[in-house]
């Protein structure tokens, strides 16, 4: 006969410990204003329209991929994405031709694998193929402004104080110092 241990509890099996994922982390300037840009070919139709060219400027913005200098055969290669943006105002919007073109800023840097789930959406474009929009006048002004105080331009003085000159000039009515 067999003796039963009254007393004995059942066997608990603990929970499989899965690991959390960190949060993804917040959307840079770079994806920001992708999100508010209408990258659609539609959005051109707008220039066609009289009164709203003075009010509006082209934006395009692209990516260059930098590749890892010290490339490892163990661990992935951390390749260094770049977005650029430049502004050019239309000939009819009243500013003077020297002041129509901006100087081409560093909107955001990453540096990893674009295949990680955390990469930027812009890393994933072709490098080199620049995504062009419409933008108002005022907002796409006030955006390089805040460009000219970023890191990234900062390191470059000439192209930070262009960025503040053209962004004064472009807002025209509208004055950000």
């Amino acid at each position: 006969m067999l003796k039963s241990n009254v007393f004995r509890s059942p066997r608990i099996v603990p929970p499989r410990h899965k690991p959390t994922r960190p949060p993804k982390p917040d959307p840079g300037v770079g994806d920001l204003w992708l999100q508010t840009a209408d990258l659609s070919p539609a959005n051109a139709l707008l220039f066609q329209h009289g009164d709203f060219a003075s009010e509006l400027v082209f934006c395009e913005m692209f990516m260059l991929r930098i590749p890892d200098p010290d490339p490892s055969k163990f661990f992935a290669e951390l390749d260094t994405y770049c977005l650029y943006a430049a502004i050019s105002v239309p000939v009819d919007s009243g500013v003077p031709s020297r002041h129509r073109a901006s100087p081409v800023a560093i909107v955001e840097k990453w540096v990893g694998c674009r295949e990680v789930q955390d990469s930027p959406g812009w890393t994933h474009w072709v490098p080199g193929k620049a995504q062009r929009f419409i933008e108002s006048r005022s907002d796409a002004c006030e955006i390089f402004a805040m460009l000219a105080d970023t890191d990234n331009n900062v390191q470059v003085v000439y192209s930070c104080s262009r960025c503040l000159r053209m962004a004064r000039v472009r807002v025209g009515r509208v004055c950000l110092s």
